[in-house]
């Protein structure tokens, strides 16, 4: 009930939507379905190519931060690269193009190579250039 409240709001205000939704994709896509006028990102997503296109299928946005950095991250790291291998990125607005947006979910979730304790906005050029690596 009240992640539904905060669709509502949301699409009241014509307002985005931030979706964390670990663990619970299925049942969160669900329910935004029911309210196709939302303007949906998908925060800190960590799925497979499937999962990715379920999102993008629905015109929903999908976050990608510093996990992406991640060698464990194999699912994701496979499937962002299986989603985006026909795309021409050259630029973040290129990826945007796709439905892809760059997150730092900071201070948390430090992408590998930062010199830093804590994650910063200045970082999302790590995450940038490891999406770079991962399609060329």
């Amino acid at each position: 009930e009240l992640f539904e409240g905060q669709i509502m709001l949301a699409i009241k205000h014509d307002l985005p939507l931030t979706v964390h939704s670990r663990d619970s994709l299925h049942e969160c896509l669900q329910l935004l379905d029911k309210h196709p006028k939302a303007k949906v990102v998908m925060h800190s997503f960590t799925g497979d190519y499937g999962q990715l296109l379920e999102i993008r299928e629905r015109g929903h946005l999908v976050g990608i931060n510093g996990i992406i950095t991640y060698s464990s991250a194999k699912d994701l790291r496979k499937g962002l690269t299986k989603y985006l291998k026909d795309s021409d990125i050259k630029t973040p607005k290129d990826l945007y193009s796709q439905g892809i947006v760059l997150e730092t979910d900071s201070p948390f979730l430090l992408p590998r190579g930062s010199v830093q304790k804590k994650n910063q906005p200045a970082n999302i050029q790590l995450i940038w250039n490891e999406i770079l690596f991962l399609i060329k």
